[in-house]
């Protein structure tokens, strides 16, 4: 049996879907009383189609000061509504299915918004909130994005 400690974990990806998974789960641990992980990853872009075409170079330095930036918005937002709230933060270069799945390991609760930037990748592989929520060790919230109601 896992032991569960006293975090949510978040995945972020800088999606208006992502803010609303990060302000729930910031909601969430404010009743609970627990802490706030916030998780990004990213990996390197690679080639949909075989042949001449060649991904782009990666920046490294580039794509961690972005996602820096996109953790500092999630964790602003928190601040802003729960000034007091203990928010961690994990910036890994892994895919993110990966990344949450290692966090969600002793999480008390993983929450991922229903769609992200990565559209293209969701529909080729599965979406990374279904595929967290098939596969994560305890329990999954999914954040919806828009729907047609809205």
């Amino acid at each position: 049996m896992k032991i569960r400690e006293n975090y949510i974990a978040v995945g972020v990806d800088g999606s208006e879907q992502a803010l609303k998974a990060t302000l729930w789960a910031a909601d969430e641990a404010f009743r609970r009383g627990a802490t706030i992980k916030l998780i990004h990853a990213y990996t390197d872009p690679v080639s949909l189609y075989a042949g001449a075409m060649v991904a782009p170079q990666v920046n490294l330095e580039e794509a961690h000061e972005w996602a820096e930036a996109v953790l500092t918005k999630a964790e602003s937002d928190i601040h802003h509504r729960y000034p007091n709230m203990t928010v961690s933060r994990q910036i890994r270069h892994a895919h993110p299915v990966t990344a949450l799945l290692e966090v969600a390991e002793h999480a008390l609760l993983t929450v991922v918004g229903a769609s992200g930037i990565n559209r293209l990748e969701g529909f080729l592989l599965g979406s990374v909130a279904a595929r967290v929520a098939g596969h994560a060790p305890g329990p999954v919230v999914v954040i919806p994005g828009k729907t047609e109601m809205e």
